[in-house]
Parts: C-alpha cells; structure tokens; sequence
C-alpha cells in the first residue's frame, strides 16, 4: 500500500506497530499460566492414580480378622473354621474403575471437568468458572474422604496419587481465584 502510494511512511509504519503489539498477547495465551499447569499436573496425576491400585487386600489378613470375629461369637463356636475357605497367600488389587457404585469413576470424571473447564469454556465468567471447578473438586474430595475412611487400612498408591491430584488441582483453583481478586482489586 506504501508502493502504491494509498497510505504514507508514517502511516505504515503505525499499521506494522499496531500489528506487532496485536500478535504479542496471542503468544502469551497460546501457553497456560502457571495456575493452570499446576491443575494440568494435578489432572495427570489423577489419571495415572486411576489405574493404579486404590486398595491392596491380602486375603489372609482378612482371614485371620473373620477367624477372630468368629472366635469372639458365641453362637459362632458350632460353625467351621473359616480357614479352609479362602485362598493362601492370594492378594486383591482394586482400581478406581473397580469402585463400587461408579464412585472411582466419579472422581475421575470430576477431577476432569474441574481442569478442562477453564479450556473449554472460555467464554464462561471466570468467577463462574472457578466457583464450577471448587464444586467439582469439592464433591470428588468427599468421595475420596468416603472410601479412604471406610478402607483406609488396604490404601494403595493409586488413592495415594490421586488426593495429591486433587490436592495440586485444588491449589490451581485457588491459584486463579488469588489472581481474579488481585485483577480486580
């Protein structure tokens, strides 16, 4: 346009400025802020703990616990010994997926909606957004509290990685809330 003589040097010269500020902010959103690796690293955590085992049970251990309970009953003396029953030596490995009642997929799904939230609804207010994730976050830690107090004794690494993936993901979500009150104080 400068060639042709439609604008002038100083005009061209405003349009390259104007082009050059407008391209720096989109190479700052194409990588997440800070805040949200943080949910991102929680989030894989989260994942990889789902397939791990949540809890480890040797039948044995079990054993021994129905041979005391049965020794404590006394309508229990005439019944036989459990002993025989079970398996030697054989040990139970249970995954999130194998959680009763869907509760391990649960979690996974609101850990999930939790950390891609802010990229997929990017148009949503972030207050919103981040009221939505605390939600999320704080429904699945609830269940986490409900299967680590009933089992706490067979806790696996899987359970174990996933609380700190809620934990990283929760610290994320606060992260972002600091920063929208700092945005706007």
């Amino acid at each position: 346009m400068l060639d042709d003589g439609k604008i002038t040097a100083q005009e061209s010269a405003e349009l390259l400025n104007a082009l050059g500020q407008s391209a720096q902010p989109r190479a700052a959103q194409s990588a997440p802020a800070p805040h949200r690796k943080t949910a991102l690293v929680g989030l894989a955590l989260l994942v990889i703990g789902f397939f791990l085992p949540w809890f480890v049970i040797k039948v044995g251990d079990v054993q021994s616990a129905m041979n005391n309970l049965m020794s404590q009953m006394p309508m229990a003396q005439n019944m036989p010994n459990v002993s025989g029953m079970l398996p030697q030596g054989m040990t139970v490995s249970i995954t999130g997926g194998d959680i009763g009642h869907g509760l391990g997929w649960c979690v996974l799904l609101l850990g999930i909606v939790a950390a891609a939230l802010p990229f997929v609804a990017a148009n949503l207010d972030s207050r919103t957004c981040q009221k939505t994730c605390l939600i999320a976050l704080g429904a699945g830690a609830i269940i986490l509290i409900y299967l680590l107090t009933e089992n706490i004794r067979f806790a696996g690494i899987g359970l174990l990685l996933v609380l700190a993936g809620y934990a990283l993901e929760f610290i994320g979500a606060l992260k972002a809330r600091e920063l929208d009150w700092v945005r706007a104080g």
